[in-house]
Order: structure tokens, then C-alpha cells, then sequence
């Protein structure tokens, strides 16, 4: 870009090291000061997220002024902001709406006005366009398969990696865009650098297909196999950490009989910046919390860390996977009554062939007594033999009604029933004869 800009050699070696010099100290000067700065931030105020905004508004002009797009400046404050800090996260958090709600699809709609598919009207020009996406796709899926394979990647393997790097994504048409403005590229080259991308993006999908086929369906095991008898504890925060653990360690001390596995899983969204990196940032303590209080209670664990684009059914899926006989979820709200479930709790209570358990958690202290409530029926033993087992493992005593000193009141999952009281913790079980 800068050499496009400048006018004779001269002043584009001077543009070119202006720009090398502007990133040097980019990396050398800002980026330990933002990395400073972000651990101090914690609660990044609005003076924090003004400067960060003005630092990309000054960089992204200093490198316009030095006579290439602002795009490099712009990009180079990006990545010297510090990674997995509070600051990072807390502007990604406040600004991501905007960008992808209105900022990207404005973008994305300019950009395919700017391409004119008009242009390409004669065979020489097509097969321009297919000579492109073939140098295109020998760049970036020939160089990674053929590196791949030489590291010792398989060579199914290897074809997959070279197939997912061909995408094209929001960069590419960035940068064409940047070189339309600035004359580098025309209108025609354009469109046909965006048909590119395209196609190379839209044929990942098929391609992975034919790569990685559906495996068939396995055949049915010659002995019946054993009734699914693990829990899967499903932890989100630290601070419904303590009850889950509890709850899991007299679960398993009561089993009569084979007690199965517990699983902790942790789910990492991905579906939003903001969410995937504050999960990442709190991922070992939630994961390291459990470990602690299972140890404390002689509870063996298994730890599962899972990305999750769709935590309802990502829970659904693992219980299946794992085998599990229940799913424990916790819930923080301060009162509900049973037709109110939704999101991921009432999709997990309607959909997971497990017993599903929802711990209300108002402060749930050690189990002394355990409390029964519910209408006379076949969901009321399910939650009975749920609220017997937990007061054997846990050595406190069951008992009938919700009254006061009750630790803990079990009651089944029917629609209808009414809310918990103030003050104390209720578990709420959905037996599978409900499905």
C-alpha cells in the first residue's frame, strides 16, 4: 500500500520504513503499557475504555498519515492488546453488539455493492476467475496440507487442515476493499477476488464431507448393556461450586449397590468474544474449586472442560456420551414456579433421557434433614428414592413437608406446582419415567 501511494522510489522506501518503524514501536512502547494496564483495569472504567478507543482512532491515523491504509494501525493496536486480560475482554464485551449487529452487516453489504458480477461478461474473464481460486487454493490448501504431511500429519488429516485454511474469511474482504480505495486492484480484479472468496468458503463444508464421511451406524451389542448409573454435575461459577460437590458426595456415598462415575463439566461458550474469553479467564478456578471441594469430600471426579456453542444440548449430549443416570444443574433465582423453566434448564428437564436434577440454591449449608414435598405418584418416588439416597450418603435425616430446619427440600418436577420458599435450598427432580 505504501509503495502504491508514493509517487518514486524514494518516497516509498520512506513510507515503507516509516510503517516498519510506527510497528516496532507499536510493540516495543504501547504494547507493555497496555499489557500493564490491563491487570490494574479489573472493573475497566469508562476512562479506560475512552483512552483504549482514542489509541485505536490516533493509531489507525498515524498510519494514514504515513501514507498507508488505516487499517494497519488499527490492526496493529489490536494485537498488542494484552490477551486474556480484563481490559481486552471488558472492550470486546461492550463493543461486539454493535460491531456484528450493525458495524459487520453494514460492511458486508457495502462490500457486495461494491461488486459488480456485471463486469465478468465474457469467457476470458470466467476462466480469469477460475485460474484465480486455482492459484488461490494451491497457496493456502496446498501449502498446509503439504507442510502438514511433512510434520507427519496422516494424509486425511492432512487434506482437512489445507481444506479448513481455504476459507476466506472478514479479513480478505477487508483487504480488498483496502485495495479497491487506494487503486491497487479494479473494479473487475474485485469481483473477481470476491467470487474467490466465496466459493472458496462455500465449499469447505462439502469438501470436510467427502474427507471425514458419516461413519455408519455401529451394530447393536450381542448382551444388553448395563443401566446408565453416572452423574454429570454441570458447574458454571465458583460460587455454586460448594452445593454441587455436596450434593454430588452424598449422591455417590448413598448408592446401594454400583455408585458410577461423576463428572464435572464446565461449558466454554464460543457463540460470543466476550463470553468465550471471561470463561477462559475463570475456566482453571471454576475447574481447580471442584477439584479442591471433591477432595475435601474423598469425591472422585472426572473434570470435563467442553467449547459450547449450545450448552443445552452440549449437556444433553455429554450425559448421553458419558452415561450418565442423572444431571445436576444449579439455578440462582429468587423465587419461580415449575412452568417458568426455560433456556438451558427447561431444555435439559424436557429433552435429557437422564433423571434431571435443578438444585435452588439459597445458601445450602450441610445436610442435616431432608425434606419431601409433592403430590402423591410415581414422580414423587422417583424424588423420594433421589432425596433417600442423598440423606444416606450425606448421614442427615429424611423427613416429610418442607418445615423449619430442613436443609434441603426434594420435590418432583411438575408443572404447575408452586414456588420454593424464601430462605431454603430446593432440589427439583424430573424422574425419566416423565419423558
Amino acid at each position: 500500500m505504501g509503495i502504491a501511494a508514493a509517487g518514486d522510489v524514494t518516497a516509498a522506501l520512506t513510507t515503507t520504513g516509516l510503517a516498519l518503524a510506527y510497528g516496532a514501536f507499536v510493540w516495543v512502547v504501547v504494547r507493555p503499557m497496555l499489557a500493564r494496564l490491563g491487570p490494574r483495569a479489573g472493573q475497566v472504567s469508562t476512562d479506560v475504555v475512552g483512552f483504549a478507543m482514542l489509541l485505536l482512532v490516533g493509531s489507525a491515523s498515524i498510519s494514514e498519515w504515513i501514507g498507508v491504509h488505516a487499517l494497519l494501525g488499527s490492526f496493529l493496536i489490536g494485537a498488542a492488546m494484552p490477551r486474556q486480560s480484563g481490559l481486552t475482554t471488558t472492550l470486546i464485551e461492550r463493543m461486539e453488539d454493535v460491531i456484528t449487529v450493525l458495524l459487520l452487516p453494514l460492511f458486508m453489504a457495502y462490500s457486495g455493492l461494491r461488486t459488480q458480477i456485471g463486469l465478468l461478461g465474457t469467457v476470458e474473464d470466467w476462466l480469469m476467475c477460475g485460474l484465480i481460486i486455482l492459484v488461490a487454493s494451491l497457496g493456502k490448501f496446498g501449502g498446509t496440507a503439504l507442510v502438514a504431511r511433512w510434520a507427519g500429519v496422516s494424509g486425511r488429516d492432512s487434506v482437512a487442515l489445507g481444506i479448513l485454511m481455504n476459507t476466506r474469511g472478514l479479513m480478505e474482504l477487508v483487504v480488498l476493499n483496502a485495495g479497491l480505495d487506494i487503486g491497487i486492484i479494479t473494479d473487475r480484479l474485485f469481483a473477481m477476488m470476491v467470487v474467490m472468496a466465496l466459493f472458496t468458503t462455500w465449499v469447505t463444508s462439502p469438501l470436510l464431507r467427502w474427507v471425514y464421511p458419516s461413519a455408519p451406524a455401529a451394530s447393536p451389542p450381542q448382551t444388553a448393556p448395563q443401566a446408565p448409573t453416572g452423574l454429570v454435575l454441570c458447574v458454571s461459577d465458583l460460587g455454586g461450586v460448594p452445593s454441587l460437590v455436596q450434593l454430588a458426595a452424598a449422591w455417590r456415598a448413598g448408592a446401594e449397590g454400583t455408585a458410577g462415575e461423576v463428572h464435572a463439566l464446565h461449558l466454554r461458550p464460543t457463540d460470543r468474544p466476550a463470553d468465550y474469553l471471561r470463561s477462559a479467564e475463570g475456566e482453571d478456578q471454576v475447574l481447580e474449586a471442584v477439584r479442591e471441594a471433591a477432595e475435601r469430600r474423598g469425591l472422585p471426579v472426572q473434570l470435563l472442560s467442553v467449547p459450547s456453542g449450545n450448552p443445552a444440548e452440549d449437556i444433553v449430549r455429554v450425559a448421553a456420551e458419558v452415561r450418565a443416570g442423572a444431571v445436576t444443574l444449579g439455578i440462582h433465582r429468587s423465587s419461580l414456579g415449575w412452568d417458568n423453566f426455560g433456556g438451558v434448564t427447561g431444555h435439559v428437564l424436557r429433552e435429557c433421557e437422564a433423571e434431571v436434577r435443578v438444585l435452588v440454591d439459597r445458601g445450602l449449608g450441610e445436610l442435616r434433614r431432608v425434606g419431601i414435598v409433592g403430590e402423591p405418584g410415581p414422580a414423587l418416588e422417583a424424588a423420594r428414592a433421589c432425596a433417600a439416597r442423598l440423606a444416606r450418603g450425606a448421614g442427615a435425616e429424611l423427613v416429610d413437608g418442607a418445615s423449619e430446619g430442613v436443609d434441603l427440600v426434594v420435590t418432583p418436577w411438575t408443572p404447575g406446582s408452586a414456588a420454593p420458599a424464601d430462605g431454603q435450598s430446593w432440589l427439583i427432580v424430573r424422574a425419566r419415567s416423565a419423558l
